[in-house]
């Protein structure tokens, strides 16, 4: 056994680390064609020695780190990661990211691509509608398609809300043949997977509510950061990149059984918002792909076996003279997972903040300028006026009344006031007129004068739906038992 380890380290020299591979050098490879090798060769999700449950997307957070991504980003990120293998495990999500700095999230898109399997996704600088009809769609079945470019899904929109909504879209062509004039029709009709950058105003048109809005931070992060190993990362470390990729290439769609499902949905109808059942297929979409990340199959002799004669699991079966049964998962039950709570933490801890009771998406700057804005108008008005009346008479009574409006060198010095970043008059004046896009926002002029005042549409603008707590699920599996399970994005054990 021990001349084994020795050719694999000859074969791989220079390019395989001791500590990449610790069963390697501690010559502890096992011998049994039914032992399951996943830690041997990939970083595999575990209950440790302290017996706190280690997910597999804490080696990706851990990976992103290196590569530079700060820590208010990785939840954006590791959500990124999981959309992008979302269509090969039979559960499409579709994100549109919203930057602060565009560039910044080209950036950590292409560091979650360079993460993920191979041919997981596809990209397009702009997708056109004859891309989505080719074959018809076939060349995007289990990929995620990628648009690095803002808007770049502008030409599609109509196509893409339709295949969202209905699963399918149709279009006409007339042809022109030399007798006669047909008519042909072509249908684009496949589960869609999509991650897009927003761009402004353009984009806006661009709603649907399946398709999740991802922040995407300035990065102020980086500089905090050990420059040399985020520099290493950037040149390739290409073992731990190989044994992540890999470990997530072998996940396959299995049909998963949430039965904590009805209390997740009652959650969410008793807060009364729209679109209920959307977000709920959103939640369990997330849910199951968690419970795939977490519940791998085993890695066996026949499956490397498999892969060194390039054959097939069976014809390796057979040769070990093992039973050809249909491969099990680690949890006995063939093709079906049933999710845990544990599943249910991590899709949680991505998801959190991303539903809301209000259809409308604000970036940071926005909401600091609506506020702003706010602030303003309501403090123009006495206070017991505000004890008396309800929001329908507050805003009405603020948009017919010239003098609680503000201007907008007023709302630029309030903004600033807030203790966040500075923003530069042209800043604000952009998403004053954004906001009043929106329709959160009007603007009139003051009688006898040159100058616009701003004033709001409405006092409230909705709140981030609340989830359920993991420790209140009511998972058959650990019951009300305590579990520990290492947070990907902080990196410590949280108690479920």
């Amino acid at each position: 056994m021990k001349s084994k380890v020795k050719e694999i380290t000859e074969l791989e020299a220079g390019k395989i680390d001791k500590q990449d591979f610790p069963e390697l050098s501690n010559n502890n490879l096992q011998t049994t064609s039914t032992q399951d090798l996943s830690h041997l060769f990939f970083d595999s999700p575990t209950s440790r020695p302290d017996g706190i449950f280690q997910p597999l997307l804490c080696g990706v957070a851990g990976l992103l780190h290196k590569k530079g991504v700060s820590p208010e980003n990785l939840k954006s990120a590791l959500l990124i990661f999981a959309a992008i293998n979302s269509p090969r495990l039979g559960y499409p999500l579709s994100l549109q990211l919203m930057p602060e700095d565009p560039l910044l999230a080209i950036s950590l898109l292409d560091h979650c691509v360079g993460l993920a399997p191979v041919d997981s996704t596809i990209e397009f600088q702009k997708l056109k509608p004859e891309h989505l009809f080719i074959n018809p769609g076939g060349i995007f079945q289990n990929r995620c398609i990628v648009c690095p470019e803002s808007n770049g899904f502008s030409k599609v929109y109509a196509d893409i809300k339709l295949m969202l909504t209905r699963g399918h879209s149709i279009r006409q062509e007339i042809v022109n043949r030399k007798y006669d004039i047909g008519l042909a029709e072509y249908k684009a009709q496949w589960p869609i997977s999509f991650i897009g950058v927003d761009g402004g105003k353009k984009s806006r048109d661009f709603y649907h509510p399946a398709i999740l809005k991802v922040p995407v931070k300035a990065n102020p992060g980086l500089m905090q950061q050990n420059l040399p190993a985020v520099i290493d990362a950037q040149n390739g470390a290409m073992v731990p990149v190989l044994r992540n990729r890999i470990a997530f290439e072998r996940l396959r769609h299995r049909l998963v059984e949430i039965p904590f499902a009805s209390q997740l949905f009652e959650s969410l109808i008793s807060i009364g918002d729209d679109h209920i059942d959307i977000k709920m297929t959103i939640l369990c979409k997330m849910i199951s792909i968690c419970s795939i990340f977490n519940q791998p199959d085993p890695v066996t002799n026949e499956e490397i076996g498999a892969y060194i004669y390039k054959t097939d699991l069976e014809t390796v079966r057979r040769w070990l003279n093992k039973d050809s049964d249909s491969k099990e998962g680690i949890n006995g039950n063939g093709d079906r997972l049933t999710a845990t709570k544990v599943d249910y933490y991590l899709a949680k801890l991505l998801l959190d903040g991303l539903f809301a009771t209000d259809n409308i998406y604000l970036t940071e700057r926005q909401q600091r300028v609506y506020e702003a804005v706010k602030r303003i108008n309501m403090g123009k008005l006495t206070p017991a006026f505000l004890e008396k009346e309800d929001d329908i008479s507050i805003v009405s009574n603020i948009s017919k009344n010239s003098g609680n409006w503000a201007g907008r060198e007023k709302v630029f010095e309030e903004v600033n006031k807030d203790g966040g970043k500075a923003l530069s008059l042209s800043i604000v004046n952009n998403e004053l007129v954004d906001l009043m896009d929106l329709g959160l926002l009007d603007r009139s002029k003051p009688a006898k004068s040159r100058h616009f005042g701003y004033y709001v549409m409405t006092l409230d603008l909705g709140k981030a739906i609340t989830l359920p707590n993991p420790s209140d699920i009511n998972d058959p599996l650990y019951k009300n038992a305590p579990v520990e399970v290492i947070n990907p994005i902080t990196g410590q054990a949280d108690k479920i």
